[in-house]
């Protein structure tokens, strides 16, 4: 199996990458004084093709994160230079010279632009509100701004936009490029300018420790298997360079599945089973008949351009039922017809050029969907499976690349940890020896037994309230099968039960310090005690905390107060509260507070139940439908000074109804209390 690892390139300076997809290559374009090209025919080996902006199309400026759509023909780049306004700018070529053909437009940074199926264009950028979005006249007209709906509580950059079976998948990044929590947020909408609906398992890549960390600015591509779709985004370096990563992504209705962020070796993306690249377009006269027979279900996709005074052209698919795609000049039209005649005719955009090479991109099997450029032309009852593929025109034409691959492509392999969609069997990748916890979220037969490697596993715990369930097994370093019949699976590792022996003393005003281990579970008993209180002062306990980092350029700790994924457990002037952060603040549950400056409390974590003890008493609980798994334990202060604070592992007290006791942490199982116990 071939594989990759990222960074898949480095040494570039790989900044806000964006990769293009045209004529069956790849073409990459990032931050940098005359925005480098580089080619690849994989996604993963890339071919540098030099400087696609002349040095005086912007003296003394570097381009920042350049995009660019095809459209009938030309290439336009949206840029904008040290981040002073935007530009577009035209070329006939992928690789340049690209030249301005608009003055400054203005509009903050990082423009991304969206073709929708109906030929209409959106375009949306950075700003300190969210992402704000637009509707285009034309590639170089611009209406007036809405947010959408995509936020991360400060400056919100890095948007894309990528539509799948009608639901429109939004990525978007912040807050800092120079932040080790750099990260990428997914979001859902019905409709290009949203609302878009946020992610509840949001940063959908993150990641604050290792070497491979500051992830962000991202774009979304078809693979070269023509089914499978690759996120792209760079990591940050120490020197301040950014280097390139992938991974690929599974869309479903309501959410975007990243197998990421790994740094680890990853199989490949796949090759499609039929290729011919024709780099440098090729004439042909009258037909042209392609080395070919289509797989029973799957995709194909060619590229042809008609010749002058052309009035029909297409291609034609052999095989037990002829099928007829067929475009007409005179008529605008493209068609699908079968020995009988016609099955289906749509109208093509009004502005398209026969005479530019198109993507003509169909996907079979449960019936045909029609692809040109990109976007949802028309749909057929017709199949295609067993088929050769022709092209044929009444005179001269222009042939590109092509390609096809079965649907039944190559598994795609889960990295641990991960969400994946669990409604259908996936293949998942362990690294290290151990225990392991899956868990099946939203799930439709809660309490099922599931399958791992073909073997009947049945649930740890059921949360029938909360349509989840636990299961736990011991795995080998290598690759897995699992049968779940869930909405949405998590597997992690299992830490164990227990906590770090932490203390601190005279940390804040904003700080966070945690211990060295990461556990699942936990009973930790806290102790703290605070002074110095500002306005809205919060001074308590992380646990099951991860992805710790701080605001700005990094140092900026009262920015960063909320950047970490995790539980926080909290007292305040008159509250004791529970709050969950995904880089945010979700709060949980409170209760009045009057114990002053210091608490002293009980904190068991188990499963997705969190509760609260005071003085052996339940004071506040919490059931977590979509629980974090694990992470380190430790304290957080906010507008405060922690004077002092002791974490420390507990046996916590079984309730007198249970038989009483309380519980072995290395066994889980309840102790009797000691007039029960003998020998």
């Amino acid at each position: 199996m071939n594989t990759y690892c990222n960074p898949i390139k480095r040494h570039g300076d790989f900044a806000d990458p964006f990769v293009l997809r045209y004529n069956g290559k790849y073409y990459l374009y990032a931050t940098n004084p005359d925005v480098r090209c580089w080619s690849s025919d994989d996604l993963v080996n890339w071919k540098p093709e030099g400087a696609t902006v002349p040095e005086e199309e912007f003296p003394g400026l570097v381009p920042f994160a350049p995009e660019v759509v095809r459209w009938n023909g030309a290439f336009y780049m949206y840029t904008s230079p040290h981040g002073f306004g935007h530009y577009v700018l035209k070329s006939d070529s992928p690789t340049g010279p690209f030249r301005k053909i608009t003055g400054n437009i203005g509009r903050s940074i990082d423009f991304s632009v969206f073709i929708d199926d109906d030929g209409r264009w959106y375009a949306y950028r950075a700003d300190d509100r969210g992402i704000v979005g637009c509707k285009m006249d034309s590639p170089t007209e611009f209406g007036e701004e809405v947010l959408i709906g995509a936020y991360l509580h400060g400056w919100t950059e890095g948007p894309f936009v990528v539509k799948k079976d009608g639901k429109y998948h939004l990525t978007y990044t912040g807050n800092h490029f120079l932040s080790k929590g750099y990260r990428i947020n997914a979001a859902v909408s019905d409709s290009p300018l949203g609302p878009y609906r946020d992610d509840p398992y949001n940063p959908v890549i993150v990641c604050t420790e290792g070497n491979v960390v500051g992830l962000g600015h991202s774009c979304t591509v078809l693979g070269p298997d023509l089914h499978t779709h690759y996120i792209v985004y760079h990591n940050l370096n120490p020197d301040k360079t950014r280097d390139l990563n992938i991974d690929p992504v599974v869309f479903t209705q309501e959410r975007a599945y990243i197998l990421g962020p790994t740094a680890t070796p990853r199989p490949a993306p796949a090759l499609p089973q039929w290729r011919r690249l024709r780099p440098v377009p090729q004439s042909v006269h009258r037909a042209f008949a392609e080395d070919v027979t289509l797989p029973g279900a799957g995709a194909a996709e060619f590229h042809m351009a008609a010749g002058e005074g052309i009035a029909r052209y297409g291609i034609s698919f052999t095989g037990a039922d002829d099928i007829r795609l067929e475009l007409d000049r005179a008529e605008n039209t493209i068609s699908v017809k079968n020995r009988l005649g016609l099955v289906v005719r749509e109208k093509l955009l009004k502005d398209y050029d026969h005479e530019a090479l198109h993507c003509i991109r169909v996907e079979y099997g449960g019936g045909l969907s029609v692809y040109m450029d990109n976007l949802l032309r028309l749909k057929a009852n017709v199949s295609l499976g067993g088929c050769g593929a022709s092209y044929y025109a009444d005179g001269q034409f222009t042939i590109g690349s092509a390609a096809a691959h079965s649907a039944d492509k190559e598994t795609l392999h889960y990295p641990v940890p991960c969400l994946a969609p669990g409604s259908r069997e996936i293949c998942f990748d362990v690294t290290t020896r151990g225990t392991y916890q899956l868990l099946a979220l939203e799930c439709k037969a809660c309490g099922e037994a599931i399958r791992v490697d073909g073997n009947v596993l049945p649930p740890d715990c059921v949360d029938r309230e909360s349509d989840l369930a636990f299961y736990r097994c011991d795995l080998t370093a290598d690759s897995h099968t699992l049968q779940m019949n869930a909405e949405t699976v998590a597997i992690a590792p299992y830490y164990g039960s227990g906590c770090d022996a932490v203390s601190v003393r005279n940390i804040g005003p904003y700080d966070k310090v945690c211990g060295r281990e990461k556990w699942s579970n936990g009973n930790i008993s806290a102790d703290l005690t605070v002074a110095d209180c500002g306005e809205g002062w919060q001074a308590g306990v992380i646990f099951r905390a991860e992805h710790l980092a701080d605001g700005g350029e990094g140092g900026d700790k009262r920015l960063g107060t909320n950047f970490f994924v995790g539980y926080r457990v909290c007292i305040s002037e008159d509250r004791l509260q529970l709050w969950k952060h995904r880089y945010d603040e979700t709060l949980l549950g409170e209760i009045p507070y009057d114990g002053g400056s210091h608490v002293s409390l009980q904190i068991i974590a188990a499963g997705n139940m969190i509760s609260l003890r005071m003085n052996g008493k339940v004071i506040l609980e919490y059931r977590d439908r979509r629980p974090i798994l694990y992470g380190y334990v430790g304290f957080h202060a906010r507008n405060c000074i922690i004077t002092s604070g002791t974490i420390a592992p507990f046996r916590p007290a079984v309730p007198e109804e249970n038989g009483g006791g309380s519980y072995d942490e290395s066994t889980e199982k309840r102790i009797p209390p000691p007039e029960f116990q003998t020998g």
